[in-house]
């Protein structure tokens, strides 16, 4: 991009950090956003053609779904996306050469082009999602591999072994052969892994590194037909820890899901509970804070305690009341928020 149209873009920018940012001019900010999502999708995730086809939505139709979450406004009419994604920078934007504005914000842009796809692929591949989860469970005790982000997306890589990332990418059709031809009965993700791993090894003149993508398709021919149904969470215990830990996730993702998390739960509490006036005003909003409580000590590692006493820091009620009353519905929407989340991170590319 020449030096001028960087310029404009800080131009843009500054204005709409300030709130003087012209109708026309937002126009062209929005034209320049959705083309940087078109060549994004294009040229670096090839590998979901397959689903654009399948669902019948054109890389344009989701680059305006990307530009509605970036321009998404806050109460105040502010842009409140693309502000957070300025005040990461570590000078004053109008210090900030315009060159480092512009690969920061379309650093943003292209995140949220990937999240965007990533919900496409989990509703509509629920086979590729169950098997995107049962990936990163096992990476957990598998020592063989690695994840890490690169600008391609999510790979994995070999963990004790050179990745021969300077080399051209393992043939896909090369590579399916050999998977299939090595797989026996014992079809565990943890055993595919296993042979996925002894196949990049033996060799030395493809990559090594495989976008986590490929790698689902792979599986998906290695698994039994009945994954569709498979399923490694469990609701049983009361403790709630983020499903994904790892340095792939970036804060702001994470304060992203939280808030839309957040988000889908009030909407429920208030759709369900309060107009039918299954709750009161103030048993509503205790279990919303309940929740939101909960959630923010897993994110600082802090002690939870029971739901229960979380509820009742906020409302004074009997355990009669409670187990009458509250029970039940605070259960709920705790699966409810354990899906959600569970869903936002299996959406990763």
């Amino acid at each position: 991009m020449k030096e001028q149209e960087l310029e404009q873009i800080k131009a843009y920018l500054l204005a709409l950090r300030r709130g003087t940012l012209s109708y026309c001019d937002q126009c062209a900010l929005i034209h320049c956003t959705s083309a940087l999502v078109q060549a994004h999708l294009h040229t670096h995730r090839k590998s979901y053609t397959y689903l654009f086809k399948k669902t019948g939505i054109a890389e344009k139709e989701l680059a305006i779904d990307c530009i509605a979450d970036a321009f998404a406004r806050n109460s105040h009419n502010e842009f409140f996306r693309i502000q957070h994604c300025l005040s990461q920078l570590s000078a004053p934007l109008e210090n900030t050469p315009a060159k480092e504005i512009f690969l920061l914000y379309k650093s943003f842009i292209l995140r949220i082009a990937d999240i965007r796809l990533a919900r496409l692929f989990a509703s509509f591949d629920n086979a590729g999602t169950n098997i995107k989860r049962n990936i990163l469970e096992s990476l957990k005790s598998c020592h063989h591999f690695q994840l890490r982000r690169e600008f391609s997306g999510i790979a994995l890589l070999p963990s004790n072994d050179d990745a021969l990332r300077e080399h051209q990418q393992f043939p896909i059709h090369e590579l399916e052969r050999l998977f299939l031809l090595r797989l026996d009965g014992k079809r565990s993700t943890k055993n595919l892994l296993n042979t996925l791993h002894s196949i990049l090894i033996e060799q030395n003149d493809y990559s090594r590194s495989l976008s986590l993508n490929s790698v689902v398709q792979l599986f998906k021919k290695g698994y039994p037909q009945d994954i569709e149904d498979a399923n490694l969470t469990s609701d049983e215990d009361d403790a709630f820890c983020f499903l994904c830990t790892d340095n792939t996730v970036t804060e702001f993702e994470m304060e992203d899901a939280i808030q839309n998390v957040l988000a889908t739960i009030k909407e429920k509490i208030f759709t369900m509970y309060l107009l039918t006036q299954k709750l009161t005003t103030k048993e509503a909003e205790g279990i919303y804070f309940a929740l939101r409580e909960w959630i923010e000590d897993a994110k600082s590692s802090q002690i939870q305690v029971s739901l229960k006493e979380y509820f009742t820091s906020y409302v004074s009620i009997s355990d009669t009341m409670y187990d009458t009353r509250i029970a039940t519905r605070i259960e709920y929407l705790k699966k409810l928020l354990k899906r959600e989340f569970q869903s936002y991170f299996d959406e990763r590319v």
